[in-house]
């Protein structure tokens, strides 16, 4: 967040469009600040290492950036992409996951509606997560279920007016 608000550029409207991501990873900017110095001195040489280690890898990607270097940026992003999904949940039996996308509009009782429809359902919703239009007006509801579920779920959905597309994520 520092070095968002630090640009010479304006950035205050780009920071209020910025997607539910961009919030995400800067949580630690809305805690309270008197807490961080000390945790990142007591953590003084594995941060240290850490941020070496991101800055290398930043330092890579202006490089593919800079160099037009399209095969290796989308290399990158398919390895990000696999990663990040290994950091999802899984089902005790070792089954598929498959995360369903859901537009939703933004209304009171649109989430309430489609976890009740799950739940009546027996479904369970491993994960769940709400993805903010920048333009407002609605985003993107990413429900994780189980590849067994999934038929079930996105038929309920159909009945109820909502459109869902899916994908293996497992």
């Amino acid at each position: 967040m520092d070095v968002a608000v630090s640009s010479d550029d304006d950035q205050t409207n780009l920071l209020r469009l910025a997607a539910g991501g961009f919030r995400d990873m800067t949580r630690i900017a809305s805690s309270h600040p008197d807490i961080w110095p000390d945790i990142c001195l007591a953590n003084r040489q594995a941060i240290m290492n850490a941020l070496d280690e991101y800055a290398t890898g930043i330092a890579r990607v202006r490089k593919l950036i800079a160099d037009g270097n399209q095969p290796e940026l989308l290399e990158l992003f398919k390895r990000a992409r696999h990663a990040r999904r290994g950091l999802l949940p899984v089902t005790a039996s070792g089954e598929d996951m498959i995360e369903m996308l859901v537009p939703i509009p933004d209304r009171p009782g649109v989430l309430a509606e489609i976890t009740t429809l799950a739940g009546s359902l027996n479904i369970n919703i491993v994960d769940l997560q709400i993805s903010h239009s920048a333009e407002g007006g609605g985003g993107v509801l990413s429900l994780v279920v189980s590849a067994s579920q999934a038929s079930s779920l996105e038929s309920a959905l159909e009945s109820t007016g909502h459109t869902s597309s899916r994908s293996v994520i497992s």
